[in-house]
């Protein structure tokens, strides 16, 4: 089941997307930020990636 995001999560995913410049810079985010948010890597590079393609950017697929 899935646990919807927050008003918080999302003011705080939006920041965070702000702030990344290149996919490289995911690997030293996510893994913190998902034991922050009780959430998997998977899901908030999903949702890093899904805020970064609707800015515009495309080509966001992070490396693993």
């Amino acid at each position: 089941m899935s646990k919807h995001y927050t008003t918080d999560e999302k003011v705080l995913l939006d920041w965070i997307t702000s702030k990344i410049s290149h996919p490289d810079e995911m690997p030293a985010i996510t893994p913190a930020l998902a034991i922050i948010l009780g959430r998997t890597d998977v899901a908030i590079r999903h949702q890093i990636e899904d805020r970064k393609k609707s800015q515009g950017f495309s080509g966001w697929i992070f490396p693993n």
